[in-house]
């Protein structure tokens, strides 16, 4: 929705969000932090106050136990915010990412969905091209690169996941979580 409108304003500026984002030791991506930056820029001119501190922690290997230390700084944050966008520091990303997933949210909300436990962005991988499992270079003998959505399913009977080909790109869609880029 568009910042101008009065009631999607006034619903945006009530809500609170907390970003929170992990990084290696003494190192933090110029992107990364060029598109934070954007974001907290865009955010305080149009929705002042929506988000709050953000949640920093450093993380090498054991990853996990930084982001369970981001969920409990969000769960005890003293502003109490209803939102938790995470981002890993090695993402790019537009400066209204929170008006399109907040948005998206509350698109699900009004399907009938109480409230979405988890709206992700789309982040995409890249892969080199194959053929018959042959992996194809271009002109000047280099490997050639694709994208792909990391967005998976599970087949339970099999034990295993589905990365999906193809995904609506209008609206949410129900998957499994494999880890965290942007939620």
């Amino acid at each position: 929705m568009a910042p101008n409108r009065p009631n999607a304003k006034k619903a945006k500026l009530a809500t609170k969000v907390a970003v929170a984002y992990i990084h290696p030791p003494n190192y933090v991506a110029p992107e990364f932090m060029r598109c934070l930056l954007n974001l907290f820029v865009r955010d305080a001119y149009v929705y002042p106050g929506r988000i709050v501190r953000p949640i920093e922690y450093v993380s090498s290997a054991n990853v996990s136990l930084a982001r369970n230390k981001c969920v409990q700084a969000f769960l005890d944050h003293p502003e109490k915010p209803q939102w938790l966008l995470f981002i890993d520091a090695d993402m790019t990303f537009a400066d209204d990412i929170l008006d399109t997933l907040l948005d998206a949210a509350a698109g699900v909300k009004k399907a009938g969905v109480e409230q979405p436990a988890i709206i992700g962005g789309l982040c995409f991988g890249v892969a080199t091209v194959k053929r018959d499992g042959v992996e194809q270079l271009n002109g000047v003998q280099a490997a050639a690169y694709e994208l792909f959505p990391t967005i998976f399913t599970q087949d339970v009977d099999a034990e295993t996941t589905i990365r999906w080909a193809e995904y609506p790109k209008t609206r949410c869609s129900a998957c499994i979580p494999l880890g965290l880029r942007v939620c």
